[in-house]
């Protein structure tokens, strides 16, 4: 079949259905290219998100010392101990201290021997007298000071006398007086119980009693006593108590030896 312009209709028909194709594939590559665009649109249509800036970290503040003083509470103690005294203080006086007069004696139990102090009778043994034990007395008074509570020195003097029948033997000596209360540490009544040390030099002799003649003398003799005693009783300044003691006399040729049991009497200038 031919159309009016001589083209036959099939071939008409082949061309516009063609034609009608290649527009629609046209469109379909048109439609796909504009998708991404459309997104990028719709993208940049939405808002930017605004990102809020970091602060910066606050600086650190030094720390401060902390004062133990006032911060610590203080502990209080049930028995607090007491601050020590400062250097160079009075040590604190317990039982006894300062000035010191003191006397020591009783019934004494003696004896002696030996020979005149002439250079001609000091070996000559035919002349050597001895008085037996006798009995009398003995006493030693001092003066001196208590440095401690428990240690004392002073200066004084000792006399004696022990007689037996037919002779006597008087001493008499200076003495460097020591006392001390070895167990005061421990408390109680051993804080007044003490030991003494006498040594010195003086003179001895032998006396007949009938003429009163010296038949032997010491010349001049050394000294050492030792004793002990007991201070129980204080009143005031005093204190009192029972004392026993030993002293040796002595030289080249005489030796007289003396024990002795009584009392003791002190006068301390401080005594709480």
């Amino acid at each position: 079949m031919l159309t009016r312009s001589g083209t036959p209709l099939c071939a008409t028909v082949c061309v516009a259905a063609f034609l009608t194709f290649a527009q629609h594939a046209v469109a379909d590559d048109t439609n796909v290219a504009t998708e991404p665009s459309n997104d990028r649109e719709a993208a940049t249509d939405k808002p930017a998100e605004v990102v809020e800036p970091i602060e910066p970290a606050a600086a650190v503040q030094p720390t401060q010392p902390v004062d133990v003083e006032t911060q610590v509470a203080p502990v209080e103690s049930e028995n607090p101990v007491e601050p020590a005294s400062p250097a160079g203080a009075d040590p604190v006086t317990e039982r006894r201290g300062g000035f010191v007069v003191g006397v020591s004696g009783g019934l004494a139990f003696g004896w002696a021997t030996g020979n005149p102090s002439g250079k001609s009778d000091r070996e000559d043994p035919t002349l050597e007298r001895s008085t037996g034990l006798g009995i009398g007395h003995r006493v030693t008074p001092f003066l001196g000071g208590a440095l401690t509570d428990w240690f004392t020195v002073g200066l004084g003097m000792t006399f004696g006398r022990a007689s037996k029948k037919k002779y006597e033997t008087p001493v008499t000596s200076f003495v460097f007086h020591l006392e001390a209360f070895p167990l005061y540490g421990r408390g109680g009544f051993y804080r007044d119980v003490g030991v003494s040390m006498d040594f010195g030099a003086g003179v001895t002799t032998i006396v007949d009693a009938d003429t009163s003649n010296n038949v032997a003398n010491s010349g001049v003799a050394s000294t050492i006593g030792v004793g002990a005693f007991w201070e129980p009783l204080r009143a005031y300044h005093f204190a009192a108590g029972p004392y026993v003691g030993y002293q040796h006399n002595w030289s080249r040729w005489f030796v007289r030896n003396n024990i002795t049991v009584g009392l003791r009497l002190m006068f301390y200038g401080v005594q709480p």
